[in-house]
């Protein structure tokens, strides 16, 4: 990782509060019985979220809340479809590999492959529910891949 400036540390902790509202505004509109408000909330965390991965300056926090913004997409959201381009699951899990595949410190390599366990799990509910996903089913399936080659490496015996 290059140079953190002091205007990236900025955009971080604006993205962070953003995201930080975006969940308070969801959790208020769905304790007033707004649930299509809550849902449009929370897939506005999880873009939030997908932009702090893909930030330059990757931190565990940002890959926690990653799997924060899918489990509440995955309780307060529709059934994200195989056609949805922006299946909720599937972008998460492909920034998660990418992370884990990097060059990044073995920390956040760790926890980005414990993060993409828990995007697997969620994703092997929906196949549980629906075998016909084939998106999710293909997330667990690129996930155990993923798993047998980085475990070894990424996961010691402490």
């Amino acid at each position: 990782m290059g140079l953190l400036t002091e205007s990236t540390l900025s955009d971080i902790g604006a993205l962070v509060e953003a995201y930080d509202l975006a969940n308070l505004k969801a959790h208020s509109a769905f304790m007033q019985g707004q649930a299509d408000l809550a849902s449009d909330f929370y897939q506005q965390a999880f873009a939030l979220s997908v932009q702090l991965l893909t930030s330059q300056a990757i931190t565990e926090e940002a890959l926690k809340m990653s799997v924060y913004a899918c489990l509440n997409c995955f309780d307060f959201c529709p059934v994200p479809s195989d056609s949805d381009a922006r299946h909720y699951l599937v972008v998460t899990a492909n920034e998660l590999q990418a992370i884990v595949a990097s060059k990044q410190s073995l920390a956040i390599r760790h926890g980005a492959l414990i993060a993409y366990a828990e995007v697997a799990r969620l994703c092997d509910c929906l196949v549980q529910h629906d075998a016909s996903n084939t998106r999710s089913k293909m997330v667990v399936e690129q996930f155990r891949q993923c798993w047998q080659c980085y475990c070894s490496e990424l996961i010691s015996d402490q």
